[in-house]
């Protein structure tokens, strides 16, 4: 297969700086990264203003302007040190995990469904360094299952998914037939890790969030509601720089098949996403709220569809 110079440019760019991340010392790496994060933050004014009304949105208006910064600045910079960290995983070691990492209730629930011979689903928003979990589920042999996005580039593509692969059992691309080969990993007993605090480009599940309506996808609940599994909700922070923590997980939420099926799924989200409203609001730093996708951005309409019109679609 030929490779167009641009691929080869991107492949060859991205191993120069894993193979640099893999051998400076955990400690220097933040710093780097913390000095990145912060030339970055200060040339991105216009980012940083819609961030700014986005904290504001949420937290309210009298939220002070020095807060509302120190939020904006330490959600920009854990990002940063998360991209680090996860081109670090194939050189993370279960001691290193065990170290620096405290899976608290998460670990001893979730290993309840493995013991009982059950898969589950686990979900997280966008706080702390969310791959953590993985990290750590491979640690207490957890199976995990990810879904990803598909890079243009299929040298990086390949070389993304060998980097993942160090701490999941099954990696599987979006834009492909997902259900049911992740239905089928879960009733053999594999764990779906799952971030659905995004807004979907397509109507799906609309609630309430963070203040506002979103429109989230019901993939989660659908997984659910297929294999009859759990979805245990949880979310991780970082203390500090180096040390990371699940700092609250909820109580399971069953699948309940005496409901209609629509009914059954936006349940189970809103009890999702009520939970991570709370957590969002208790540590609002450790969310990340530079996503170019606002989750309470309104939904646009197809091209070649006017505004007012309807649109259906199929979940996830």
């Amino acid at each position: 297969m030929a490779y167009r110079p641009k691929h080869i440019a991107e492949y060859v760019a991205l191993r120069l700086t894993a193979g640099l991340v893999q051998v400076v010392p955990y400690r220097l790496l933040l710093f780097i990264g913390w000095i990145v994060a912060g030339i970055s933050f200060g040339l991105m004014r216009k980012r940083r203003d819609e961030t700014g009304r986005r904290i504001r949105s949420v937290l309210g208006n009298t939220t002070p302007t020095a807060t509302v910064r120190r939020i904006a600045w330490i959600s920009w910079r854990n990002m940063v040190f998360n991209a680090f960290e996860a081109l670090r995983i194939p050189r993370t070691s279960p001691a290193w995990v065990r170290k620096h990492f405290d899976p608290g209730q998460m670990m001893i629930d979730i290993g309840k469904e493995r013991d009982a011979g059950r898969g589950a689903i686990i979900a997280l928003p966008h706080m702390g360094n969310w791959e953590m979990a993985g990290l750590a589920s491979h640690v207490h042999d957890i199976p995990i299952i990810i879904i990803v996005g598909k890079q243009r580039n299929p040298l990086t593509n390949q070389y993304l998914h060998e980097l993942r692969a160090a701490a999941a059992a099954v990696i599987i691309e979006r834009g492909t037939d997902i259900m049911r080969p992740i239905a089928r990993h879960l009733k053999a007993g594999k764990y779906l890790t799952i971030l659905p605090d995004v807004r979907m480009p397509y109507p799906d599940l609309e609630m309430p969030f963070l203040g506002g309506m979103a429109n989230l996808g019901s993939g989660m609940a659908l997984f659910a509601r297929m294999t009859n599994l759990p979805i245990y909700p949880c979310c991780i922070v970082r203390d500090g720089w180096t040390r990371h923590r699940v700092a609250e997980t909820y109580p399971p939420i069953r699948p309940d098949k005496t409901l209609d099926k629509h009914e059954d799924m936006e349940r189970m989200t809103r009890s999702v996403m009520a939970s991570f409203d709370e957590a969002i609001r208790k540590y609002p730093e450790q969310w990340f709220w530079h996503n170019r996708r606002w989750v309470l951005d309104p939904v646009e309409p197809p091209k070649n569809e006017q505004p007012n019109s309807r649109t259906t679609n199929e979940a996830n």
